[in-house]
């Protein structure tokens, strides 16, 4: 072998021997907050309070996301609750016409329509 050839050999056991520690220690050492203080500060929402404005404006954009859902959610069940009491309404109305109809003993144009009455008046 060449002394180009030995010195890329290990210039590039070196760099695969570091990258390795690297990543050894790097995923320990994320490990380990998740077990400690770190991982009730997970819990509640903020990560780590970091003064990176990418990760705070990502933080910020969540946490609006989620009040935007709330409310989005809230409006929608009061929404569902409006509708379903007016058409409670609608329906008790139309039972309380429909009882006092028959009460007085008079038919609803349909009905006549549908017995004839009204096309044997009209000459038809």
């Amino acid at each position: 072998m060449t002394k180009l050839q030995k010195l890329l050999l290990g210039c590039t056991i070196a760099a695969l021997t570091n990258l390795a520690y690297a990543q050894s220690t790097g995923s320990s050492a994320a490990e380990q907050p998740a077990t400690g203080a770190a991982a009730s500060g997970a819990a509640t929402g903020s990560t780590t309070g970091s003064t990176d404005p990418f990760v705070q404006r990502r933080e910020a954009n969540k946490q609006a996301k989620d009040e935007y859902k709330m409310k989005t959610k809230a409006a929608k069940e009061e929404y569902k609750a409006a509708k379903k009491a007016a058409k409670d309404d609608y329906k008790a109305a139309k039972k309380d016409s429909q009882a006092e109809l028959k009460a007085s003993g008079a038919t609803s144009a349909a009905t006549q329509r549908m017995d004839g009455k009204e096309m044997e008046s009209s000459g038809k």
